[in-house]
């Protein structure tokens, strides 16, 4: 990049962090991040910041944790001058109104083959539909769920061992390289987006609690 691009990343759980730390590492501009806001767990229900979070501040970039995405986050948002935000296991929905506020939009990491699994859980949906394939898909974001054109992707195998935990590790570390690869073509104009074809796909609905109970007398 000829120009260091001014970044909003967006992302709360630990395994956001490895595309995260590789755009930090690949020479972008972090001009600010977004997760999810402090929530009170463990003992003394202490208010404990996400793993994004805390690596934000340990690497003194400025952290964002609104509880909601209001005009007012809004006017702070625009503020930061973006280039391209990208965003991987937020938690919250994006409004339309922020979506073209950085000049190359919005990517997404998205835990699966678009357009075969869109929703909230693609990983244990892939696996509870005994799919042989998955992967990482990199897309830029519309105001549809997980409707955007495609920038790129790739794929990853499941076999018999293959748990949630295991694929989504395997994804974020396989994201890395897609992301940064994907979002140097994107940003210099020799990868244009494709859309989906909306005949193929299926939602990926969020794992209900009733749905991990085991029943041990099956």
């Amino acid at each position: 990049m000829s120009q260091k691009k001014r970044l909003v990343f967006f992302g709360s759980p630990e395994f956001a962090l490895p595309p995260l730390k590789t755009l930090y590492l690949g020479g972008y501009d972090i001009v600010g991040i977004y997760s999810q806001e402090p929530k009170k767990k463990l003992r003394g229900m202490k208010k404990i910041e996400t793993p994004v979070h805390k690596w934000a501040v340990s690497q003194l970039l400025p952290v964002f944790t609104p509880s909601k995405l209001d005009e007012t986050s809004l006017k702070e948002f625009k503020s930061l001058n973006p280039d391209i935000a990208v965003l991987f296991a937020y938690g919250k929905l994006i409004p339309p109104s922020w979506l073209d506020v950085p000049l190359f939009g919005f990517v997404n990491i998205h835990a699966s083959l678009l357009p075969r699994w869109r929703g909230a859980a693609p990983v244990q949906r892939a696996i509870e539909n005994n799919d042989k394939l998955t992967g990482i898909t990199i897309m830029k974001m519309n105001e549809a769920l997980d409707e955007g054109p495609i920038i790129s992707s790739q794929k990853i195998d499941i076999t018999n061992e293959t748990t949630g935990k295991s694929l989504i590790d395997l994804i974020s570390q396989d994201s890395c390289s897609l992301l940064f690869n994907s979002l140097k073509n994107y940003l210099s104009g020799k990868i244009s987006p494709k859309p989906q074809d909306n005949s193929l796909s299926n939602y990926a609905n969020k794992i209900d609690k009733e749905e991990t109970k085991i029943d041990w007398m099956m």
